[in-house]
């Protein structure tokens, strides 16, 4: 017995499927079929009796051939071929198929409307219906809606997964898919927050239909769900069937459950889903006012934590109800320290009956003071939170500091022992340093933080002991590699003929400084850029130097061989961030 649905094969004309006799509709189905010998095999999952096949000249000779190897032998009972296309059940579907569930397909829009039809055609025949397309607009919703209006009467699951892509939403209609959520209670969707500017973005363009029959059909290519992609683009798409491909369409399945149990938001809960509506909100709002400054990176930063964050958010709360007091954090760059060490801060407040903390922040560099308060203000939402403490500042209120470690040793007379009861040191290696060690040193809090990529340090000094001995959690670059948190890179260990540091002291900068900084050395390191990089590519690039003359030498040197370079040093103030901007914009 078969179940209702929907079918492309061959039957008798007194099978019977679940009690009921089956309904043969369009009985002139075989016209549409133009090679009946690769069909008729298909329907025995045979590839070794199409060359049997062929040697028989009509479609009778071929069916009494096909009937004699399964003990059919009363062909003139069979008729010709009839076409089960659907078992009818109470509210039957009307079903043109000009594409069969079993045929191949390329589309190429050259016939308008045709892709658009057979997503129609495909989601009213589906069991259930699993689409994923990075943009989607309102016109092609329009033209397929009815289409999941029938399917959501049937209690036909539809998934879908999209993305923000831009951060802004700017190719995805969100209040059109908020209408679809809350309308029909089938209809599933994830989104893909782009925010965060992931290393594997969702590109991939496909709509997978499943059918209890046996029969599902997969659509996969270069259309987006636009239309533009759908009707009036130079698109290829691909249509493949379960029948004949059944490995491939599994993979196909496998492949989309493992996107959908990713770290995508659940469109369907009202408060990720208006969390995510409200800052892309906040985001396009901000362009259109053309306000490109620091107020926007507050709006559009992310307030909630992934789920590898979350878990090292309740490591640390869990070590507080220990009454352990020092963590030290060991996370790729990358994965977030600042963002999960601003969550446990908050977390602090919860504890602390809503009242928060005092807390001091140290960094090395003032750029990531700037960014790790951001970041603090963004996650408790309060523009006015904290103040940075760095170079000459002044502060209005000391209970609420990021500063550099530097200003921080040299002010260290302007605060009581126990004044903060939370100190972070973001890129703890640098503890053992002499500077790190006095102001570690110095104060007693009640919380301490340590955050850092690489613990080991290469003169053998080891932090274990400044965070009894050992790590709260651990995620190194290559778990965070192996579970898709972070890009896969490639490493290279280039030669150097040009430099010999026989007998050089490695830690003496300006011995280093004195032999590497040749024009043949620099020539190599162009010569590499071009063969790694690309010089026409617009590739970004960090070059680490030796002294901050070297950094002056080599990027004046870069500069005469026409890439677009500059170089950031202690001593380069005044225009700091502008470079820095223009570096993350990869300006002309």
């Amino acid at each position: 017995m078969k179940q209702k649905g929907f079918y492309d094969l061959l039957l008798k004309l007194n099978d019977q499927i679940e009690g009921n006799y089956v309904v043969k509709e369009l009985t002139h189905e075989k016209d549409y079929i133009k090679d009946w010998d690769h069909y008729l095999v298909k329907q025995f999952n045979n590839n070794f009796l199409l060359t049997k096949l062929k040697s028989y000249t009509t479609l009778e000779e071929k069916l009494a051939f096909l009937n004699s190897l399964i003990g059919k032998t009363n062909v003139e009972e069979q008729l010709l071929p009839q076409i089960l296309l659907k078992i009818h059940d109470d509210n039957p579907n009307e079903y043109h198929n000009t594409i069969r569930l079993t045929d191949n397909h390329l589309f190429t829009n050259q016939n308008a409307q045709e892709l658009i039809n057979e997503l129609n055609k495909e989601i009213r025949t589906a069991d259930e219906v699993h689409f994923i397309f990075p943009f989607i607009s309102k016109a092609i919703l329009n033209k397929i809606e009815a289409s999941i209006a029938i399917a959501n009467k049937c209690h036909t699951k539809i998934r879908l997964i999209t993305t923000t892509f831009d951060n802004m939403a700017a190719f995805v209609n969100l209040e059109e898919l908020t209408h679809l959520v809350t309308t029909y209670d089938n209809f599933e969707i994830r989104v893909e927050d782009n925010l965060e500017k992931r290393s594997e973005r969702i590109h991939i363009k496909a709509s997978i239909f499943c059918r209890k029959s046996g029969f599902g059909t997969a659509i996969i290519g270069s259309s987006n769900l636009t239309y533009r992609g759908m009707v009036r683009g130079r698109e290829w798409n691909i249509k493949v069937n379960e029948f004949a491909n059944p490995q491939l369409y599994e993979q196909l399945l496998t492949e989309y459950e493992t996107i959908w149990t990713d770290r995508l938001v659940n469109f369907n809960n009202p408060t990720e889903r208006a969390d995510l509506l409200n800052r892309i909100h906040l985001a396009q709002e901000e362009i259109i006012n053309n306000q490109f400054n620091q107020t926007t990176e507050f709006l559009t930063t992310r307030k909630y934590l992934y789920d590898f964050q979350k878990e090292i958010v309740n490591k640390l709360k869990n070590r507080r109800k220990q009454g352990k007091n020092k963590h030290l954090i060991i996370m790729a760059t990358g994965t977030g320290k600042t963002v999960v060490s601003a969550f446990d801060y908050q977390n602090q407040i919860k504890e602390n009956n809503n009242v928060k903390p005092t807390i001091l922040f140290l960094a090395h560099q003032k750029e990531i003071v700037d960014q790790a308060l951001l970041t603090f203000q963004s996650v408790l939402r309060d523009k006015s939170f904290g103040e940075v403490l760095y170079d000459q500042m002044t502060y209005q209120n000391n209970n609420y500091l990021f500063a550099t470690i530097q200003t921080i040793h040299n002010r260290l007379s302007d605060f009581d022992t126990q004044h903060f009861d939370i100190i972070i040191f973001d890129e703890a290696h640098h503890i053992a340093a002499k500077t790190f060690d006095r102001v570690f040193n110095y104060f007693k809090p009640k919380q301490l933080l340590g955050l850092t990529a690489t613990p080991e340090r290469t003169d053998g000094k080891t932090i274990l002991k400044y965070f009894d001995n050992e790590f709260a959690s651990e995620l190194r670059l290559w778990d965070a590699v192996n579970q898709r948190l972070l890009c896969p890179f490639d490493y290279y260990c280039i030669d150097d003929p040009t430099s010999d540091l026989t007998g050089v002291d490695l830690n003496n900068d300006e011995a280093l400084f004195q032999k590497l900084n040749t024009t043949s050395r620099n020539e190599l390191l162009y010569q590499m850029i071009n063969k790694y990089l690309g010089h026409y590519a617009k590739p970004m690039c960090v070059i680490f130097c030796i002294t901050t003359e070297h950094a002056r030498i080599v990027t004046e040197f870069l500069t005469k061989k026409g890439l677009k370079a500059s170089y950031l040093t202690s001593e380069v103030n005044s225009n700091r961030t502008a470079i820095l901007n223009d570096f993350k914009k990869n300006a002309d």
